[in-house]
């Protein structure tokens, strides 16, 4: 049930949303307003919405990958938990700049009004897709259909498929064993 859902979403400390494509999600919306980390794969409303974390600057508001590989998932989870565990005060930081977004209409509204106003003004959104600070995956061309893999979970892998977190760093790894 729904509440429940939001109760679930709310409790956790990241939220992994590896789409294919997405054109607006809520799912990262809601996940933000609770603090929760979002994890996704940098592509469609999802780019618009989570600012790549900078480990320079504590920047951000979750994390973004850019390929849709197990490797890139697995390696964008253990740099989470890795964050989580090394260094709390960025985790912290990003959840206060998550929680204090503003996705309301009328935030969209006076955003649109601005720029109505000022053509020449690019907004937030993906308008020319400029690259922005800490933004690994802004250059990165969206595939909003890229090709499913060819084995089902029941299907044992080939020789040449690495497994889920094969590749993961020494600090990656070391994050995922506390966790």
């Amino acid at each position: 049930d729904e509440p429940r859902a939001h109760r679930i979403e709310a409790g956790a400390d990241f939220f992994l949303m590896p789409s294919r494509f997405e054109p607006c999600g809520l799912n990262q919306m809601y996940s933000l307003r609770y603090g929760t980390l979002p994890i996704v794969r940098a592509t469609g409303g999802l780019v618009d919405t989570v600012q790549q974390y900078d480990e320079r600057t504590g920047e951000g508001t979750g994390f973004r990958f850019a390929d849709l590989t197990p490797d890139a998932l697995a390696n964008t989870v253990g740099w989470a938990v890795s964050t989580w565990y090394d260094r709390p005060a960025h985790v912290d930081a990003m959840r206060r700049r998550a929680m204090a977004q503003d996705f309301s209409w009328e935030s969209a509204a006076a955003e649109y009004e601005r720029a109505a106003a000022d053509p020449g003004r690019a907004g937030p959104a993906r308008q020319g897709r400029e690259q922005r600070a800490g933004d690994d995956c802004a250059d990165q061309p969206e595939q909003h259909f890229m090709p499913m893999p060819q084995h089902r979970p029941e299907q044992p892998l080939e020789a040449d498929e690495p497994e889920i977190g094969a590749h993961v760093t020494q600090g990656q790894q070391r994050g995922i064993q506390r966790a």
